[in-house]
């Protein structure tokens, strides 16, 4: 079929739809993009799908997981030593650590976009000081900036203990 249209295709495929293809094309970006569901999938049905209460203690202490000789399918990884279910534990407690990185992610996202609009809106030293301090932060190792933020607040905390001590 002849066309006066330059390309090849009858219409452009938007920058999404490119991203979309290109991420839909490698598998294991696909792999953890369906890990990331089946996560979230468990953490929204959590308080329906464990099968026993993830803090109540039973008689059964310290039985090992269900693929050890000694183990039984009751409990699939097994019992605490107060007799509570492991995977009940595990899959209530990703409610609260899924819970965590979101609120966690959007406070540093909207702070980081507070310091650069402030950044980016101002002049003279403010302006300066909040570039060369955003400089500063994106030029340390995220790794190593947790590493130093832990081990300020375990000396703060250790200090703010020696003092109450020392009363």
């Amino acid at each position: 079929m002849l066309s006066d249209n330059v390309y090849q295709e009858e219409r452009i495929p938007t920058q999404l739809e490119r991203f979309w293809r290109s991420y839909r094309s490698n598998s294991l970006s696909m792999f953890g993009l369906w890990c990331l569901g089946f996560l979230i999938l468990i953490t929204l049905l959590s308080p329906f799908i464990t099968p026993y209460d993830p803090m109540a203690q039973s008689s059964n202490l310290l039985v090992p997981p269900s693929w050890d000789p000694e183990g039984t399918v009751d409990f699939f990884f097994g019992t605490d030593d107060l007799g509570r279910d492991i995977l009940s534990r595990i899959i209530d407690g990703s409610r609260l650590s899924f819970g965590a990185a979101v609120i966690i992610t959007a406070i540093a996202t909207l702070v980081g976009c507070l310091i650069g609009i402030l950044a980016g809106m101002t002049r003279g030293l403010l302006s300066s000081t909040l570039n060369h301090l955003l400089d500063t932060v994106m030029s340390i190792p995220s790794l190593l900036l947790a590493i130093i933020f832990v081990a300020f607040l375990g000396q703060v905390s250790s200090i703010s203990c020696w003092r109450s001590a020392s009363r």
